[in-house]
């Protein structure tokens, strides 16, 4: 390579480093404007829901809201959005949120979705259904998508091989995409918008029942997710 090549090279590789600092400053532009937008909407549905929750609510005030909350979060986390991901999250979770029946607390959540984001091969996170089932209190039907399985559960779970490994049912999942998860998300407007709790639906034993007729496999896949997602420590 002569001494042309080599400057058009580096001449090359300068200018699409600056196409990608300039993708990514407009990306966090726009995710800073999606999440201020979105908590400028939040308080103005949060005032109007303050007194009149009581009465009959159109589920698309609600549901634009919480479209655009999933939407800020679908694609996951990364250190590149940490400054404004972790804002809104902060500002979503209740202190006395519970993950799967134990109150872990915001700051615990917030360290679980990181970790889960970055573990997951391909994290894709959608909104299915919004239900209003109380005063004050909606329902979110949450779809979550990963690609590698096997490299995402040993990511998010160290000691998944150890204790699944003979499991036929995980190993089948390991070979071939899974059902996507899905999580019940609980959100109350008694002051404002907060997450009060998340659960795996528990429909999601019965996704795993129709991909493996064995009943004791499934409670064991079952029963392992729940109990990390139950512990109060980060190491999942």
């Amino acid at each position: 390579m002569d001494l042309d090549d080599t400057a058009m090279v580096r001449h090359r590789r300068k200018m699409n480093k600056r196409k990608l600092r300039a993708q990514e400053k407009a990306r966090l532009a726009s995710l800073e404007t999606s999440v201020a937008r979105l908590r400028h909407e939040t308080a103005d549905l949060e005032s109007t829901l303050s007194d009149k929750f009581a009465e009959h609510v159109p589920i698309s005030a609600l549901l634009g809201v919480v479209q655009r909350t999933v939407a800020a979060l679908a694609t996951g986390w990364s250190p590149a959005v940490a400054h404004t991901q972790e804002a809104l999250l902060s500002s979503l979770f209740r202190p006395d949120i519970a993950f799967n029946g134990a109150v872990v607390g915001p700051v615990n959540m917030i360290e679980r979705w990181k970790r889960s984001c970055q573990a997951a091969r391909g994290f894709a996170m959608a909104l299915e259904s919004v239900d209003v089932v109380a005063r004050r209190l909606v329902r979110l039907q949450l779809r979550v998508g990963f690609e590698s399985p096997r490299e995402s559960a040993e990511a998010m779970y160290p000691d998944v091989e150890a204790i699944l490994g003979s499991n036929p049912l995980f190993r089948t999942m390991c070979h071939r995409s899974p059902p996507p998860l899905r999580w019940t998300c609980h959100v109350t407007f008694d002051e404002h918008f907060r997450v009060k709790r998340l659960e795996i639906d528990p429909q999601y034993a019965a996704l795993l029942t129709a991909l493996w007729p064995h009943v004791d496999d499934v409670i064991e896949i079952m029963t392992y997710l729940e109990t990390k997602a139950r512990s109060r420590t980060i190491q999942l």
